[in-house]
């Protein structure tokens, strides 16, 4: 009977026990709830640093737009420290851009880079806006790696701290929670600022950034199953007439009165509500993450009693602990299956050899990264973007967005030598067949100009190129004291098959049938050739020039950027067989030109930067007598010229016909002494050679002094010169990319 006793007495000792252990676990589910707000939700990561401090538990995390980023990378085990170190490591003016390194983009699309003002889509038979200034594709990519160990959990709730975040449909104005599915998708959603990024797009909803319905979403924590909130909220107070006072601040207070009413019902339902002092940081002052955390942090913990209320009131319990580090760029991934995906006017094979990546194979996070980039500025795509799938988390998907093709292209430039000009293109892809492209261009402006290429690249293999232009322009010449102008008039095809080397290096084979005829617009016409010592007429009134060339090319071009590169090199060479009737000149003789174009820049120290560049144009088997076999030289900028035998010369602002067989030797010191602005000094020394023979008895040099100034509509440049040539100091100026 004691023995009976002392089990039941045991018994409920025990259960009591345990009773009591289960109460001490028995606490109200916390839930953290994070706000949009652009760049001032950095001020989300000083205030989880607090509440890991305080050894705070949290259950579920609900958040909207940059909150949403936050709040899902701490989800899914990230520390507060490495979430910042994340923040702080980033070019945030290219991660919020859809910039693409030039290594990546092939050398045949380079020239269309740095040309136009402004690109619109052609929908259908009209020309239309864009839905957003920007794609997302490098935020995506980014998301797209620090997310990556949980691509194959599909629900959020299994997150180590279960996770929604909030959209908007734009479709029908309604607030769309996303809390399972594809993480860098939902992600992505959450913070498509409408006009600043392009929406996403899932079964028939056209997805925005959830601050357009419920910024402060803690009646969705509420439903998951949070009874005590935690919020953080970054929604500003209303702005005066006064500090509304550009569009950032104007869009700001647009966007806050759209969702007002669930904002001020949701702030009710708050327990523990912290409000960071942002206002006077603009949502995107993405430059000041530093300082946006220290206001997080510091706004935690003024309200460090309300903490340890809540602490004493939920008990001993800890919080998960957050262990996740981001995946470095020799880690290497798996790929058992690869899976394409939005496919519709681009060739699978096209993509699959931009891509390069095979199944059953390893492949490191940065060749995969490499991979996107290249295929998508191969193939001019929106975005392209991977998730991880499968039980083991190897099957790769590629989700492909593409970009409406068919464009519309404007560019503007002025500059004080010719005046206004306004180039009008227009792109059409996949005409007659995937992967073919045309192209017109129209340029209005003093000396006007028609181009139109058909063309089928198929990167490392053959492909082809069809082109016509008509133009006209002036060219001068000088004799003593004496200024020759002449007009020019040039109808030119040219066909030829190219190819790839690399994304950096092309070569191309063609037959290039021109016609050239001349006049004399003032001046004697007579010039006295430097290699010859004799008066020779230049050219004759209404004097006319058929020509049938053969040639071979080879470009590179590995440069950083466009203008005022810092690194890499350019080169062009070309050897062109030069006839009159298909077989030979006059029928007796005939001649090899030869143009080569060389610039390698060297940074001497973080803002310096010196640029050498050597140009040659001429005849290497005789001196020929033709206007055409004539070098020119001036315009400064190589772009901006029709004919490979042109040569930029400082000093120059204008088209000059110098005897054949010259070579320019140029220096550039390059100054950013500011960022976007440069000081830029050029001499440049040219000389006559006898083929390769150098160098001859007579030089011209030229200087330039430029202010430069690199704007979003293009280069804006001042530039006082002078020349030994014209013996003319001038200022020539320039506004607008160069075509």
């Amino acid at each position: 009977m004691r023995v009976f006793l002392l089990f039941i007495s045991l018994f409920i000792c025990f259960s009591s026990s345990a009773y009591k252990k289960k109460r001490v676990f028995k606490r109200p589910k916390i839930g953290l709830v994070l706000s949009g707000g652009g760049a001032r939700g950095f001020a989300h990561i000083g205030v989880l640093r607090v509440l890991e401090e305080k050894n705070i538990p949290i259950d579920y995390i609900v958040g909207t737009s940059m909150g949403a980023i936050i709040g899902g990378l701490y989800a899914i085990g990230y520390s507060p420290d490495e979430i910042e170190k994340m923040v702080l490591a980033q070019d945030w003016t290219t991660i919020l851009s859809d910039y693409v390194d030039r290594k990546y983009i092939p050398l045949y699309l380079k020239h269309e880079h740095d040309r136009y003002t402004i690109s619109f889509p052609i929908r259908g038979k009209s020309v239309s806006l864009p839905k957003g200034i920007s794609a997302g594709q490098n935020i995506t990519k980014l998301l797209s790696r620090y997310t990556l160990p949980y691509h194959k959990q599909k629900n959020f709730d299994k997150y180590p701290i279960p996770f929604a975040c909030v959209a908007a449909n734009i479709v029908n104005g309604e607030e769309v929670v996303m809390n399972s599915g594809d993480i860098v998708f939902a992600l992505r959603s959450s913070m498509s600022i409408p006009t600043f990024f392009v929406p996403m797009a899932k079964n028939k909803q056209m997805l925005i950034d959830g601050g357009m319905r419920n910024n402060f979403p803690v009646d969705v924590a509420k439903r998951m199953g949070a009874k005590i909130i935690i919020g953080v909220d970054l929604q500003q107070e209303n702005k005066t007439y006064e500090t509304l006072d550009n569009m950032y601040s104007i869009f700001d207070q647009g966007l806050s009165y759209l969702g007002l009413e669930k904002y001020y019902k949701n702030k009710k339902m708050v327990d523990v509500y912290v409000r960071p002092k942002v206002g006077d940081y603009s949502i995107t002052d993405f430059n000041k993450a530093d300082t946006l955390i220290k206001r997080g942090y510091i706004a935690a913990s003024e309200i460090v009693g309300k903490l340890d209320s809540l602490k004493n009131l939920i008990g001993p319990a800890h919080p998960k602990m957050q262990n996740l580090k981001p995946l470095r760029d020799k880690d290497s991934l798996y790929v058992s299956k690869l899976n394409i995906i939005g496919l519709k006017t681009i060739s699978k094979r096209s993509l699959l050899g931009r891509l390069n990546i095979k199944e059953h194979s390893y492949i490191t996070i940065s060749k995969l990264e490499e991979s996107i980039n290249r295929a998508y500025a191969a193939l001019n795509l929106k975005m392209v973007r991977y998730i991880f799938s499968g039980k083991d988390n190897t099957v790769l998907n590629i989700y492909i967005m593409e970009k409406i093709q068919n464009r519309f292209n404007i560019g503007l430039n002025y500059n004080s030598w010719k005046g206004v000009s306004l180039l009008m293109n227009t792109t059409f892809n996949n005409v007659l067949g995937k992967s073919r492209r045309l192209s017109v261009d129209l340029k209005l402006a003093e000396y006007p100009y028609l181009g139109a290429t058909y063309s089928y690249s198929r990167g490392w293999r053959f492909g082809f190129r069809l082109h016509f232009d008509a133009a006209s322009f002036n060219f001068a010449q000088y004799y003593n004291d004496e200024k020759l102008l002449y007009g020019a008039k040039l109808f030119r095809f040219d066909a030829n098959i190219n190819g790839l080397l690399s994304q950096s290096y092309s070569y191309s084979l063609g037959v290039r049938p021109e016609f050239f005829s001349f006049e004399k617009r003032y001046g004697s016409g007579r010039y006295q050739s430097i290699s010859e010592g004799k008066d020779i007429a230049l050219v004759e009134d209404g004097e006319k020039e058929p020509l049938f060339n053969y040639y071979a090319q080879i470009r590179m071009d590995t440069h950083e950027k466009t203008l005022y590169p810092r690194r890499g090199i350019s080169f062009f060479a070309e050897l062109m067989y030069t006839t009159n009737n298909g077989f030979s000149y006059d029928n007796k003789i005939d001649y090899l030109n030869t143009v080569i174009k060389l610039k390698k820049p060297f940074a001497i120290t973080q803002n310096f930067t010196l640029i050498p560049s050597f140009y040659f144009s001429g005849c290497v088997t005789r001196f020929n007598k033709t206007i055409y076999g004539n070098t020119f030289i001036g315009m400064n900028n190589l772009k901006s010229s029709i004919m490979n035998n042109h040569i930029p010369f400082v000093g120059l602002k204008e088209n000059v016909a110098v005897d054949n067989n010259l070579y320019v030797g140029r220096f550039d010191l390059q100054w950013e002494f500011w960022k976007d602005n440069y000081i830029i000094l050029a001499a440049n020394v040219m000389g006559q050679t006898t083929g390769f023979k150098l160098p001859s008895r007579d030089f011209e040099t030229g200087i330039a002094l430029t202010y430069a100034y690199r704007s979003p509509i293009g280069p804006i440049e001042i530039s006082p010169m002078w020349s030994s040539l014209n013996h003319l100091a001038s200022i020539f100026i320039n506004i607008g990319f160069n075509f």
